[in-house]
């Protein structure tokens, strides 16, 4: 891009969710350099919310896989998480995930009981990256949240965790094998398939034999590699649509095989 980073980060602020304002942030993020931080740093001073909310999202990934100014982007976006308008902390709140700094841990765990919504899902984004035990039993907690979103990030997260592998962890993934939601089933059966937790079994079993949402069923019978699960398996690649079928093919595959290999 020819514009200058003023002129992008204007571009972002008049139109933060149209491509074009997505456009100019990555770009700002791929410069990463002292005048875009400067830009991120000002912007956070602003009297305007929305400002500091685009101020978060461009701290956020300075530099994207090189990160920039990590230090001083953290220290800016730590004191956004004390904004009184919960936008801005749950933007401050994910961007802190992209920086991966452990001296946001503290800050991020204390708001994961916060009132809004909006801010406990920023939360549970930020504490994607850590692994210790204080972000492991707050994600417990989200994993219970009554907003869908928050409670699928949540899961996610503790199902990802490879050094998470206590009991109290399985029966939050356990609690979320019956979920009302098809993806946080089906990320919390992944999350006991991988320990090799035989109590995902019947509800995995379950899951293929019901209508079909998406491979996380699939993905953790290739896990458990049970041979109950072959005939399950066979069925449900028969029922879905020639596009799914085209979709997750590989899928279905590696599921098909880990369950075959143990009838033998």
């Amino acid at each position: 891009m020819s514009a200058t980073s003023n002129e992008l980060i204007q571009t972002y602020l008049r139109e933060p969710d149209r491509q074009t304002g997505q456009a100019a942030l990555a770009e700002l993020h791929r410069r990463g350099g002292r005048e875009e931080f400067s830009i991120g740093q000002t912007l956070a001073q602003s009297n305007q919310w929305e400002d500091r909310v685009a101020a978060a999202y461009l701290l956020g990934q300075l530099g994207w896989d090189r990160p920039t100014f990590l230090k001083e982007s953290v220290d800016v976006l730590l004191c956004l998480l004390s904004d009184s308008q919960p936008p801005v902390v749950a933007a401050a709140a994910t961007a802190l995930g992209f920086r991966a700094d452990e001296r946001a841990i503290p800050s991020l765990v204390a708001h994961s009981t916060h009132p809004d919504a909006q801010v406990r899902l920023g939360v549970t984004q930020g504490l994607l990256p850590f692994r210790t035990i204080q972000v492991q039993h707050a994600l417990i907690g989200l994993a219970s949240d009554i907003k869908t979103e928050v409670r699928s990030w949540a899961t996610f997260a503790l199902a990802n965790n490879e050094v998470a592998d206590g009991e109290d962890v399985r029966l939050a993934l356990l609690a979320r094998a019956d979920d009302v939601d098809p993806e946080t089933r089906g990320e919390a059966l992944i999350g006991l398939a991988m320990r090799g937790d035989e109590r995902a079994l019947p509800f995995v079993k379950r899951e293929l034999n019901g209508p079909f949402h998406g491979d996380w069923a699939v993905e953790a019978a290739e896990h458990l590699g049970r041979p109950e699960l072959y005939p399950s398996l066979q069925s449900l690649f028969s029922r879905i649509s020639e596009a799914d079928k085209a979709a997750f093919a590989g899928s279905f595959q590696r599921a098909l095989e880990a369950c075959q290999a143990t009838k033998t």
